[in-house]
């Protein structure tokens, strides 16, 4: 149909290749899951506020499940890549673990309404979305295992495991505890657990053990 007399005939709309598309609707669903929470929110309240169809939803997730689980799977890798990314320009041992708690917290406040909905609320009801949640902390373990090695040798493995466990557990509660006392800042939370963590390595390398 051709425009009438005086008028702009109306734009086809652009079509954005699959992955900026994929993007822009984990954009979306991370908000408005942070907002409502995973089991109020409804698949085609995220395809009305993305601009599409459920189907197309559909197409990309097949299921809210798979959506929540992509919102996920791409916060671990985000977060994991400035994790890295942070620690390598930074060279002494007590800055690489300042470091990482940094970056850790200023992720959570920039996810924050996400964070609440997966972790602090705990109204994420859907098995494989909690699968990937701990994936998540599975892999900051790992990466924190690895760090607390490379300053503690000699220390058994399954030690470090545990240290690192116990850390991210810690990471966890003072996040929840920022979200209730937001006057609390990222600096003032990295830096009293690095003080912990690092006095109590300190203590290890230097032969400190519980009294039998």
């Amino acid at each position: 149909m051709s425009a009438q007399p005086g008028t702009t005939a109306p734009s086809p709309r652009r079509r954005m290749r699959r992955a900026d598309r994929e993007q822009q609707l984990l954009d979306v669903a991370e908000q408005i899951f942070g907002e409502r929470g995973f089991v109020a929110v409804t698949m085609e309240e995220i395809a009305e506020q993305a601009g599409v169809t459920k189907p197309v939803l559909y197409d990309h997730f097949g299921s809210k499940d798979g959506l929540a689980v992509a919102c996920i799977a791409r916060a671990r890798s985000e977060l994991l890549r400035l994790t890295v990314q942070a620690q390598a320009q930074v060279g002494t041992p007590e800055d690489i673990l300042l470091t990482g708690f940094r970056v850790f917290f200023d992720f959570i406040e920039s996810h924050e309404r996400a964070w609440a909905m997966l972790v602090a609320e705990g109204s994420l009801a859907s098995a494989p979305a909690a699968e990937e949640l701990e994936r998540v902390r599975q892999q900051q373990a790992d990466y924190t295992a690895a760090v607390l090695a490379a300053g503690m040798p000699g220390v058994p493995e399954e030690v470090i495991g545990t240290y690192a466990q116990a850390i991210i557990g810690a990471c966890e509660r003072l996040a929840v505890r920022r979200r209730h006392d937001p006057e609390l800042s990222p600096e003032t939370v990295a830096r009293s657990l690095a003080e912990l963590v690092w006095f109590g390595i300190s203590g290890i390398r230097d032969g400190a053990r519980w009294p039998s």
